[in-house]
């Protein structure tokens, strides 16, 4: 799938409240709405903490859509479960286009695999609208590990069977399972180090306690700058801007080697349509407006703004992608 071009990133910081109205200024494309949409404020269900980037996101994306479509956009976290509460509750809402949730890659993809019992489908129960953005992962290494690219990387691994330890964030999340694909891909036995949260396992692989990690660009650039840590590799289809000198995992051999963590906006499965067309083309104008555009990607987001079609396929293509390797490689939630 080749995603429009990226520019340069960052997110707006976001206000700590729990609900938060965003200002309206009736300037969109009203000619262009289905007939009597949206009738009231628009609810964006955001499934993680006030101050993160889903919630940034989430702000960002909701003072456009509503300067465009002439109501307010509320930004409502329901934090909870890995995100899987804020998805549940969306899916089971009205389908009428005023409830939205802010899609991620756990709650919409990876808990697909970890959960036989979720309470919603991921795929059948929602209607995607658009993917907003993309942070693809970077692997990591602590500065003292005797290898400067994946070749080596994988030389070692091989002939230190289980002696190398590579941390994540927490099991069963995006780093971990980052990890798990490459120890499948390149038949490796490595230690898997589970932290609880991102800081913890940073600070792990910069004492040493691991040697190896994921993370994404964003969070990993400013240590991979002041040479804290060093960038092995990306799991990307092409290099990143802000690493230009580091190569993808296909440039070094792992060939279809693609883990990011995603944001995106869904519908309840039952939204029509044609407002589902129509949220897709206002928030696609916001996300490719310059400015909004530049408050992402100066922060090392990509912003593919893929439509419904588009999305939808991309969904199921990681559902299966990393339900496959929560098989394979036997890993369980926290």
């Amino acid at each position: 799938m080749n995603w429009p071009p990226t520019l340069t990133r960052a997110l707006m910081a976001a206000p700590l409240v729990a609900v938060a109205v965003v200002s309206l200024s009736p300037v969109g494309a009203l000619a262009q709405r289905p007939d009597g949409y949206p009738s009231k404020a628009i609810r964006l269900v955001v499934p993680f903490a006030p101050g993160g980037t889903a919630d940034s996101f989430a702000r960002i994306l909701g003072q456009g859509l509503s300067e465009r479509v002439g109501q307010p956009v509320v930004v409502d976290n329901k934090p909870g479960a890995g995100g899987m509460i804020a998805a549940d509750y969306v899916a089971k809402a009205p389908g009428d286009g005023h409830t939205l949730l802010v899609a991620d890659v756990g709650p919409n993809a990876v808990a697909a695999g970890l959960f036989p019992q979720l309470p919603y489908d991921p795929v059948k129960d929602f209607a995607p609208v658009v993917l907003g953005t993309s942070v693809p992962m970077v692997l990591i290494a602590n500065p003292s590990l005797p290898a400067n690219n994946l070749n080596e990387l994988l030389s070692l691994a091989k002939a230190r069977p289980g002696a190398l330890n590579f941390g994540s964030a927490g099991a069963g999340g995006i780093s971990h399972l980052a990890g798990e694909m490459m120890k499948i891909h390149a038949k490796l036995d490595m230690t898997h180090i589970p932290y609880k949260g991102g800081s913890q396992s940073l600070a792990g692989i910069l004492s040493n306690e691991t040697q190896l990690m994921f993370v994404t660009g964003s969070s990993g650039l400013p240590h991979i700058k002041s040479g804290k840590v060093k960038a092995i590799s990306v799991a990307s289809r092409q290099r990143l801007a802000t690493l230009p000198d580091t190569p993808t995992m296909a440039e070094d051999g792992i060939d279809n080697f693609i883990a990011d963590s995603w944001s995106g906006v869904m519908a309840p499965a039952a939204t029509p349509r044609p407002v589902v067309d129509y949220l897709a083309r206002e928030l696609r104008a916001v996300l490719l407006e310059p400015a909004v555009n530049k408050q992402l990607t100066d922060r090392g987001f990509e912003v593919p703004a893929l439509g419904p079609d588009a999305f939808g396929r991309f969904v199921a293509d990681e559902v299966r992608k990393w339900s496959d390797v929560i098989k394979t490689a036997g890993v369980k939630p926290d």
